[in-house]
């Protein structure tokens, strides 16, 4: 690969420098933060969470690691540029699994899911629907607990 091809692709590789930074950073954080703070054990707690600290409820509903994967595809992309002569078949392989890997995060991903039934349960009044939002929530706690 010459100089002149490789940058083409220098804005991206920039890109992929401070997505990389950005994941060094939040990754120590998600730890520190495990290991102080109480995961919730039951539907309420979640909703409470959420409820009270949006902020620590997204860190324990694993919000930040699915930016991290969001990252990991720029990177993705950036090692294709950059190592696409040295094999490019197996490459492509290695990039659609992991992408692949990153879709299925994704799609079980329930922190939106997770908030929004934590909103409806605090800003309703009757303990049947309440009844149904919590187990609703219930559904969704497999993905954690």
């Amino acid at each position: 690969m010459t100089d002149t091809s490789l940058a083409e692709y220098k804005s991206l590789f920039k890109i992929s420098y401070i997505v990389t930074i950005l994941m060094l950073i939040i990754i120590p954080i998600q730890i520190i933060v495990f290991i102080i703070t109480k995961i919730p054990s039951s539907t309420i707690e979640w909703f409470s969470l959420f409820d009270s600290n949006i902020v620590l409820g997204f860190f324990h509903a694993d919000l930040f690691i699915l930016l991290n994967n969001l990252f990991i595809v720029i990177i993705y992309l950036s090692f294709y540029h950059l190592l696409k002569h040295t094999n490019k078949g197996l490459l492509q392989v290695g990039i659609v699994l992991g992408l692949l890997g990153i879709a299925a995060y994704i799609a079980s991903n329930k922190t939106f899911e997770l908030l929004a039934l934590s909103r409806q349960y605090f800003s309703i009044d009757t303990v049947e629907a309440k009844g149904i939002i919590e187990a609703a929530g219930l559904s969704l706690r497999g993905f954690w607990n």
